[in-house]
């Protein structure tokens, strides 16, 4: 039993292993429904050809095989880096990764599983919703996982407390270990349009986090979900980048790092300079939400 007010705390060590837990979930659900559709794609005749030979199917499911590539990686590396530490062969900035990596991973993975199970749901037809299929079941263990070991917006919190507790080391730890990646396919001229537009997104991360600095600490909150799924794009870009840039490496690999690179990598600096993260802003939300609600005393 803990001190009074540390239960948290004491249990901390166990909740980074359960939430690598539920992104390996969400990788695994990702990956199972991508492969029942490819395998449906190649058997199911629509309009007068297979579903593989309709160039609109396959580009949606190409997207989910992307998305689901990259959750792959920062799943690997979030591990890599928890085998580091367990064998006590973590460098301090591996530690910071890690503390870092964990909850990033998590909250992303869990909202991108939603996404991608769903779409593969649909790839399916009307059999997809079919209950005897399998399908819905594979569906609905997989929404949970944005919830259970903390919620998408808990999560960013803890993301934020990160940085704070190592007094914003975390982030330098983090751009040093992207550029490193990016260095590794330099010689690559077919990554040279991933590399940049992540270059660009970390230059553009950096400045939001200047911005934010002069701001009060309701900026940070308010940004805190677009800033976590702003550190999860430009990571798994980066291993994408790093894993295309191997000498055995695919054409479906570059195609895979260049496809994730061309995506919105840093969306907390475009909310930012839209003003979403403005005190005046936040009350808008709040008038949004309530406008009509009996308690604010609407005619509706």
């Amino acid at each position: 039993i803990s001190a009074e007010g540390r239960g948290v705390a004491s249990i901390s060590n166990m909740l980074n292993i359960t939430r690598i837990h539920n992104v390996i979930a969400a990788v695994a659900s990702m990956r199972r429904m991508i492969s029942l559709s490819r395998e449906y794609a190649r058997r199911r005749v629509a309009f007068g050809k297979l579903l593989k030979d309709h160039p609109l199917h396959m580009q949606t499911v190409a997207q989910m095989e992307v998305q689901t590539r990259g959750a792959f990686l920062l799943l690997m590396e979030t591990v890599r880096l928890l085998g580091l530490a367990e064998t006590n062969m973590a460098s301090e900035q591996d530690q910071l990764l890690l503390r870092l990596l964990i909850p990033v991973a998590k909250l992303y993975t869990g909202k991108q599983a939603s996404a991608v199970v769903v779409e593969a749901m649909e790839s399916f037809g009307g059999q997809g919703y079919m209950e005897d299929t399998g399908l819905p079941v594979i569906v609905r263990d997989t929404l949970v996982l944005s919830i259970w070991e903390g919620t998408t917006n808990i999560l960013s919190l803890d993301v934020l407390r990160s940085l704070t507790k190592s007094q914003g080391q975390v982030m330098a730890v983090f751009f040093s270990a992207v550029q490193k990646k990016l260095e590794l396919a330099s010689s690559t001229a077919k990554l040279e349009p991933a590399v940049k537009q992540t270059r660009d997104a970390i230059s553009s991360l950096a400045q939001f986090m200047q911005a934010a600095g002069s701001k009060g600490a309701e900026t940070m909150e308010l940004a805190a979900r677009d800033f976590s799924y702003t550190l999860a794009r430009i990571y798994a870009g980066a291993l994408l980048i790093e894993h295309a840039a191997r000498p055995d490496a695919s054409s479906t690999d570059i195609s895979a790092a260049r496809r994730w690179c061309s995506q919105e990598l840093c969306p907390v600096a475009a909310a930012l300079e839209n003003s979403r993260y403005e005190a005046e802003e936040a009350l808008a939300d709040s008038a949004l939400v309530y406008e009509g609600s009996p308690a604010c005393g609407s005619r509706l």
